[in-house]
């Protein structure tokens, strides 16, 4: 919202600063919720499930869930930003490209190893879409 607003009243210095300060929000907040889920993953899915054969695979993949937390937070970061100034078109063309790319690393990572692969291939998904959106990034600074 704020980016948004900086943007359509041509604010470059506020738009800036917004997106700035947003961004560390966002990844300190980001980066400590990973540590939590990584540090108390055993007393946390419990609450969520008590199918012990479910607590047990949760358990065994939860830092793979940590990594995912602490690395996808830039590329929803970046899609608030890309929704507030409407560069829809930008978002699409990021996700299609992240999304070829998450089919491809599931397909060779899952049948060999499992649900580690496929937590591998959202981690690469979210870090593609992130890197798109980050290559887009320019074009809109270069717009006002």
């Amino acid at each position: 919202m704020l980016s948004g607003r900086a943007y359509g009243a041509r604010g470059k210095v506020t738009f800036s600063l917004a997106v700035q300060r947003s961004s560390l929000l966002a990844g300190v907040t980001a980066f400590a919720l990973a540590g939590l889920v990584y540090l108390f993953s055993g007393q946390l899915i419990p609450l969520l499930t008590k199918d012990a054969q479910v607590q047990s695979i949760a358990l065994a993949h939860s830092g793979y869930a940590a990594v995912y937390i602490a690395v996808s937070f830039a590329a929803f970061q970046l899609d608030g930003v890309f929704i507030g100034v409407t560069k829809s078109l930008e978002m699409r063309n990021a996700i299609v490209m992240a999304l070829l790319i998450f089919i491809g690393a599931a397909w060779l990572l899952a049948p060999a190893y499992g649900n580690a692969g496929l937590w591998v291939g959202f981690i690469i998904y979210v870090v593609v879409r992130a890197v798109m959106l980050g290559v887009y990034y320019p074009r809109i600074i270069r717009t006002f």
